[in-house]
């Protein structure tokens, strides 16, 4: 199954959570403890997937890009500077990008999100799993006929 696209699994939504639900209950069924973190970036990547599903109504689902060398040639994939996270809600695109530690984005990120937000969407940059509550609360009481950014 390696390369092919899984399709986003369902996850259980309760629709009367709010942001006042334990932080540490979602991290904890994202990341299971016997599960080595070595990458603080995927586990948060992965952490906001779950968070996402859990707390907007919406699909969410990564956006792998980069580059694969093979005998005879370099094949990049993916758009420069698109976002870790893409997702759709309530109709609108929903692009989110993952920085840990003193990350900032680079000038081709700056690009995609003036992009997004110029056409209307919803743009986040989360450091962490409270910017994930922060951002859904943000977007559940934001007019939606207005572009959404969150963070840088």
């Amino acid at each position: 199954m390696a390369g092919q696209i899984r399709p986003t699994r369902n996850l259980p939504r309760n629709r009367e959570t709010s942001t006042s639900t334990r932080i540490d209950d979602m991290a904890e069924q994202a990341l299971p403890a016997s599960k080595p973190r070595k990458n603080p970036h995927t586990d948060l990547v992965n952490t906001t997937l779950i968070m996402l599903h859990k707390l907007l109504d919406g699909r969410y689902w990564k956006n792998n890009t980069g580059g694969l060398r093979t005998p005879t040639t370099f094949i990049k994939y993916g758009l420069l500077g698109s976002t870790d996270i893409l997702g759709i809600c309530n109709g609108r695109m929903v692009c989110i990008e993952i920085k840990t530690g003193t990350g900032r984005l680079s000038e081709d990120q700056k690009m995609f999100k003036s992009m997004i937000l110029d056409n209307g969407g919803i743009h986040a940059t989360i450091r962490s799993v409270e910017d994930v509550c922060q951002f859904c609360e943000k977007v559940k009481t934001t007019d939606f006929s207005l572009p959404i950014e969150f963070g840088e």
